[in-house]
């Protein structure tokens, strides 16, 4: 599966998100969670998202240990991409960032925020 090549894409039939917090390592341990969707109103406004987005950033960052959220989209059987945000940041398909004033990445990542599962109260004493 490769990295997008551009964000002007057709709407998904699905989507899996993964997040990788700054201790997560390669082998899956550390902080790290799945989730997905396949409902088509939420697709298709990630997908107008993604099309506002040029398909070329600013500038070069160095990224360092930073929490990553890969964004997988899934068109069909054989067709699939991803695209990857560090902490808040949008990285374009051609390697770089955008600016801190883009507010199109920013509403994409928020959209993709909010896809993610409430966490359980571990501090309930409820059963």
């Amino acid at each position: 599966m490769d990295y997008l090549s551009t964000f002007k894409i057709t709407t998904p039939s699905k989507i899996v998100i993964e997040y990788f917090g700054r201790t997560a390592q390669p082998d899956g341990t550390g902080h790290h969670f799945t989730y997905s969707t396949s409902d088509a109103d939420i697709l298709k406004e990630l997908a107008e998202l993604l099309r506002k987005i040029p398909d070329k950033g600013d500038k070069f960052k160095k990224i360092g240990k930073r929490n990553q959220t890969k964004v997988t989209l899934y068109f069909n059987e054989s067709s699939s991409g991803y695209f990857l945000f560090y902490d808040h940041l949008l990285q374009a398909p051609d390697t770089r960032f955008y600016p801190a004033s883009n507010t199109d990445d920013d509403q994409l990542f928020q959209l993709v925020l909010s896809l993610k599962p409430a966490a359980p109260d571990l501090h309930s004493t409820s059963k």
